[in-house]
């Protein structure tokens, strides 16, 4: 039995949990395997509107979807070969343009020495040491025209890369991965100057032998033809050439393969694209014309998404980045949603996937009453298995089919609380799975919770007490002891301390067990009841609760888990599917809670996937990009996925 003045209902499932807008009823659809998301590749650039100008850095696969940061007259033109800093041309301030380098957040600026103020198109070296620049003749005062090269940390200025008899009118570099370069070669004309259109052609040089060859290609009648163009690109990998130009009367993209001097050509669909530049991984190609930026994927063809009119070339960041996820899993109600945290953790079936997440045994509680599950999802995450709502007068035919897709038959199904909890009916619907039911249960609250307590451990070497009057600090707690080893959770009443827990306290060795209460209630019921207390975390509301905890029990961690407060059943699940990975993390509806904000932004670092219980009634839906800023590398690198059902699932990870 429990307690009379103790069990509380709550009246049915309530609207936090509820799906997204417009969800239909729950199908048990394939998933598909947990697995992080694919590399990102990200593009830079400049624009400027009536507000100034603006760094902007996008997904290139992602409609070019921007992130900006307000930068003055910065034009880049390359990234350093480890991603960390862009370099281009900037206002100095006098009217005069210069070649500088910055952090990739706007920071940390290095400018290269240049009297004349005349250099421009800056391109990195393959290992990222130098800057290559052309010596522009419409801007040089004095000095030879052409490539120069400088250390790109500023320590000394530009000298020219060839001898002034050697170079005539070079111009735009650029560099691939192996030390081998292209560039553009004109002839001075007969005033013996470089402002003109004379005779251009590209060039290669290899840096390790210093040897320049000219690159040529052959038409149909096997002529050696000039290749043409003001500002070629040579592929990563320095393969291929990108070059710019006309097909059809249109403007068309060009590639040149070195090996063999195969050309192919696509239309850019505009007229006029310039200044192509390769992905980190080869495939696609981002250009630049009147409209703006696109990017052609040359391999499959697809692409043409577009940004808005820009004032700079486009420059992808060197290497692809692994985005940090931000994942929702949802359901068409909270029990549902329990059963999609249940798939989306547990993703090989039982009997016939394999995988390396398999679910031991499963926890069941009642869905509209939290009392005896708040232990709950700490022993679910410690026995290896989901956290599952059900109401208490059967299992509903979904939650029978997780059953039995997740367990292996003859497996351990605890329920939670005595039969006026969960009906004899769930035993008996239990049995008829082929698996165990077990029952865990005492007279009030508390007693089931030092009946769960025991389940877990005889020799617990950490106890964390919370309330169990309200249901956030315990809900904060559960994924901590379905973490750490030996680590339990009891209950007190409010400030008032049951005689259960005080006997489960008093019995503890306290040299080697520590005592943390969680929340102000159960740190007043302590010192109320004169019971020593190693670690008290209580903060300004449960929001700063749950980051305390957080900050506490979980040093690095790779993943976490968010829920609102406006309920509890996302939140008591979702403490089971994070437990092994990560903390909990709890706010409110509308808008991320300060105190979580905080602690996804102090572990940025480790930080790569956070998974949102519940849908948009639980969590706004802004949230989900909100999440994912806080705990990206940089601007824009994360992924944003909506698990419907569990079927969407995003490998975790742990390292801390």
């Amino acid at each position: 039995m429990t307690h009379p003045i103790k069990r509380r209902w709550a009246g049915g499932v309530t609207l936090s949990a509820m799906t997204l807008a417009m969800c239909s009823v729950m199908t048990p659809a394939k998933a598909t395997p947990a697995q992080p998301p694919p590399p990102m590749e990200m593009l830079y650039t400049y624009a400027t509107d009536a507000n100034g100008g603006y760094l902007t850095v996008a997904q290139a696969d992602n409609d070019l979807m921007g992130w900006y940061t307000p930068i003055r007259d910065f034009y880049p033109s390359s990234a350093s070969p480890d991603g960390s800093r862009l370099v281009g041309n900037g206002g100095s301030g006098n009217g005069y343009s210069m070649v500088r380098s910055i952090e990739v957040n706007g920071s940390a600026p290095i400018d290269i020495k240049d009297p004349h103020a005349s250099l421009v198109d800056p391109e990195y070296s393959s290992d990222g040491t130098r800057l290559f620049m052309t010596r522009d003749p419409r801007l040089a005062t004095q000095g030879a025209t052409g490539l120069y090269v400088a250390p790109s940390d500023g320590s000394a200025p530009p000298t020219p890369l060839f001898s002034e008899a050697e170079a005539a009118c070079d111009s735009h570099m650029s560099a691939s991965r192996i030390g081998l370069y292209a560039f553009t070669r004109r002839d001075k004309d007969v005033d013996g100057n470089c402002d003109g259109e004379q005779s251009p052609r590209v060039m290669l040089y290899n840096e390790q032998t210093g040897a320049t060859t000219s690159v040529t290609w052959t038409n149909q009648d096997g002529e050696v033809l000039p290749l043409w163009d003001r500002a070629p690109d040579i592929s990563p990998d320095g393969t291929r050439i990108a070059i710019s130009g006309w097909l059809d009367g249109h403007g068309a993209i060009g590639v040149h393969e070195l090996a063999t001097g195969k050309q192919t050509w696509t239309g850019s669909g505009y007229q006029a694209p310039i200044d192509p530049d390769w992905s980190p991984s080869g495939q696609s190609i981002a250009y630049e014309d009147y409209l703006g930026v696109a990017v052609k994927n040359f391999e499959t063809g697809g692409g043409g998404r577009r940004g808005p009119k820009l004032s700079s070339r486009p420059v992808w960041r060197p290497r692809p980045v692994s985005p940090a996820t931000a994942v929702r899993v949802y359901g068409e109600n909270a029990i549902d949603t329990s059963i999609a945290a249940s798939r989306f953790k547990y993703d090989a079936a039982a009997s016939t996937e394999t995988g390396a997440r398999k679910a031991r045994t499963a926890v069941l509680t009642r869905a509209d009453s939290f009392y005896d599950g708040l232990a709950g999802s700490g022993l679910a995450g410690a026995k290896g298995g989901p956290m599952l709502l059900t109401p208490g007068s059967g299992m509903t035919p979904e939650l029978s089919a997780e059953l039995s897709r997740a367990l292996a038959p003859g497996s351990t199904v605890y329920l939670l609380g005595g039969r006026d909890v969960l009906g004899a009916s769930i035993e008996t619907q239990v049995r008829s799975l082929g698996l165990v039911p077990r029952r865990l249960a005492g007279n009030a609250v508390e007693d089931t919770a030092i009946e769960i307590a025991g389940e877990m451990t005889a020799t617990p070497e950490k106890v964390l007490v919370a309330t169990a009057e309200e249901y956030y600090d315990a809900l904060a707690a559960g994924a901590v002891t379905g973490t750490a080893t030996n680590t339990t959770l009891v209950l007190t009443w409010g400030a008032n301390l049951p005689t259960a827990t005080a006997g489960y306290l008093n019995r503890l060795n306290r040299s080697r067990t520590k005592v943390i209460t969680v929340g102000g209630p159960a740190q007043r019921a302590l010192a109320t009841a004169g019971i020593a207390v190693d670690t008290a975390l209580t903060g300004q509301d449960a929001t700063d609760t749950a980051r305390l905890v957080a900050d506490r029990e979980f040093s690095a961690p790779a993943s976490v888990a968010l829920a609102t407060t406006e309920s509890w059943q996302d939140a008591l699940t979702g403490g089971a599917l994070i437990s092994g990975y990560g903390p909990l993390l709890l706010s409110a509806r509308a808008q991320l809670s300060s105190p979580a904000q905080e602690y996804l932004a102090a572990h940025q670092a480790s930080l790569r996937q956070a998974v949102l219980l519940g849908g948009m009634y639980a969590l706004a839906l802004p949230m989900d990009d909100a999440v994912g800023r806080l705990i990206a590398d940089g601007p824009g690198e994360y992924r944003t996925f909506h698990s419907r059902n569990g079927d969407v699932r995003v490998a975790l990870d742990w390292r801390g």
